[in-house]
């Protein structure tokens, strides 16, 4: 076993007390150094009077409102640690009996999330994926297209009475940078977060150096395209049940009626991907195949010049993601052997 597995068996083996988490972790950081780790980045989230399952909804909401206000001279709680938290909160809900070595992987590397360095180092790659971001976001195509799913999924009265409509254009775009190979972004209530290093890893890798610059960014930003209408899909369905804390697949567990659920889809991110390219395909690998880069190109121009679009499958080669292998949670991720450059 290793210094993981060891502590989280340990652990496990501990009597149930009814004992204060703080001051059990304060007795008990130097027998659990990783789990106590991850204990301070969960316990740094501020505390609400309701039960922890609704610690982000509406009253959770209002906290997360007066935080953005906050200076960081005098925030308490870091960008950072935010970001981690929220990363711990969407991974909180993942199936790990489908694949138990996930949990290990999570608590190894969400410590590794960082407000972004990279960016800025590579100006010419994250300074564009900025202003496709805002692109995105303000397509109204893409708002209606996922708009119209969520639509699907969930009543527009769920649970608002008023201010049914997200607003896409008040959405802000964080990049962080993460050892988490598999990782290419989450969402929090008003925020994407992007991991840099899979884009940073395309763009520098001797190997990928019979590609030009324009090649590589054709890659970079149909990835960027899918991984923001995932995230996109997760942002609105929270926004329409006034809770960051759902997501499918778990809306029927939710406390709402189950007729204003209409729908329970196994992850609404995923398919939100595939109504706009058919399949969850694998961009970065699919650069070695018989890319059409106009075809392609022309995708991008439509998305950034506000257009309507219809992916054709038969344009272009593509490598697709084993669906099964992917799993069904609030951030996007990517198996981690589908991104080898051999």
């Amino acid at each position: 076993l290793n210094t993981l597995e060891k502590e989280l068996y340990k652990y496990n083996l501990e009597p149930s007390k009814n004992i204060d988490p703080i001051d059990f972790w304060k007795a008990n950081k130097e027998n659990y150094p990783i789990l106590y780790n991850v204990y301070l980045r969960i316990f740094c989230i501020p505390a609400t009077s309701v039960p922890s399952e609704q610690l982000f909804s509406a009253a959770g909401y209002s906290i997360w409102d007066r935080r953005n206000k906050i200076s960081p001279q005098n925030e308490t709680v870091s960008e950072e640690s935010l970001a981690q938290s929220i990363f711990l909160i969407h991974n909180s809900k993942v199936d790990y009996e489908t694949d138990p070595t996930f949990l290990k992987d999570v608590l190894e590397s969400f410590s590794s999330i960082k407000i972004s360095l990279l960016a800025g180092q590579y100006p010419n790659v994250f300074n564009e994926l900025r202003s496709l971001f805002s692109k995105i976001l303000s397509n109204k195509f893409i708002q209606e297209t996922v708009d119209q799913l969520i639509d699907k999924l969930v009543k527009k009265d769920a649970v608002r009475r008023t201010n049914f409509d997200f607003d896409y254009e008040h959405l802000n775009l964080k990049f962080v940078d993460s050892e988490y190979s598999g990782l290419y972004g989450y969402a929090g209530r008003n925020l994407v977060y992007i991991n840099t290093k899979p884009f940073v890893k395309l763009f520098t890798k001797k190997k990928m150096d019979i590609f030009s610059s324009e090649q590589k960014f054709t890659a970079i930003k149909m990835t960027f395209i899918c991984v923001v209408v995932h995230e996109l899909a997760h942002v609105v369905l929270r926004f329409r049940l006034n809770d960051f804390n759902k997501s499918s697949p778990f809306l029927k567990a939710s406390e709402i009626n189950d007729d204003k659920i209409l729908s329970n889809i196994d992850e609404c991110g995923l398919e939100c991907e595939k109504i706009f390219f058919k399949e969850a395909i694998n961009w970065f690998s699919s650069i070695r195949m018989n890319f059409n880069f106009e075809y392609l190109n022309q995708v991008i121009q439509d998305v950034e010049e506000g257009r309507k679009f219809d992916f054709d499958t038969t344009k272009t080669e593509f490598v697709t993601f084993d669906e099964k292998k992917l799993l069904k949670m609030a951030c996007y991720f990517r198996p981690k052997i589908e991104f080898r450059f051999n």
